[in-house]
């Protein structure tokens, strides 16, 4: 079916030209969605993704596309984003659990509440005292030690050059040193 038979039937019928469309097109449909879902997603996943393709070839079938020719490529095309779209949707989607079937005694707890809670108020404390270093000795030390750039990287970032970044660094790190031992901080 070409666009302009599409368009010269939905004037006449639009649901008599949605209904050959899909007639015509479902297993290609179906099959481009098949091959992406078949190893991450349920039957009823992939049949709703194939429905969620219709949907929206519908939808662009029924714009003024302005596309001559075979719709093969525009449906493909259209099948195979709705199907990465659900895949993106299903991977992100934590795995069923209930406190009622017994699934609950297998989430993992964190070991030690406490020492993972002093641990984040330390990292803060650390980003606090870097912020406080000012800049560029901020920047020179994120980049270097979080971000771990060079210091030929971190000096055409900053529009320095790589020996006054290795100066800066020793010497803000030595600053951060002495701030943190003096809040009683080791790292």
């Amino acid at each position: 079916m070409t666009d302009s038979e599409y368009r010269a039937l939905a004037e006449v019928s639009p649901m008599k030209a949605q209904r050959k469309l899909f007639d015509e097109y479902y297993r290609y449909v179906y099959a481009v969605v098949f091959g992406r879902l078949r190893n991450t997603a349920s039957r009823e996943d992939i049949e709703e993704c194939v429905s969620d393709a219709f949907s929206a070839i519908y939808q662009y079938c029924g714009s003024s596309s302005g596309h001559e020719g075979e719709l093969r490529g525009i449906i493909g095309t259209i099948a195979d984003r709705a199907a990465i779209k659900t895949y993106r949707r299903l991977s992100r989607r934590p795995p069923d659990s209930s406190l009622d079937d017994g699934s609950a005694d297998r989430i993992a707890a964190p070991d030690d509440i406490e020492s993972e809670t002093e641990r984040a108020v330390i990292q803060q404390r650390l980003l606090d005292c870097i912020a406080e270093l000012g800049e560029p000795d901020a920047s020179i030390l994120l980049l270097r030690y979080y971000y771990g750039r060079s210091s030929g990287e971190t000096a055409a970032e900053l529009g320095l050059t790589p020996a006054a970044v290795r100066k800066r660094c020793s010497r803000a790190a030595e600053k951060l040193r002495k701030k943190l031992s003096d809040e009683g901080i080791t790292i």
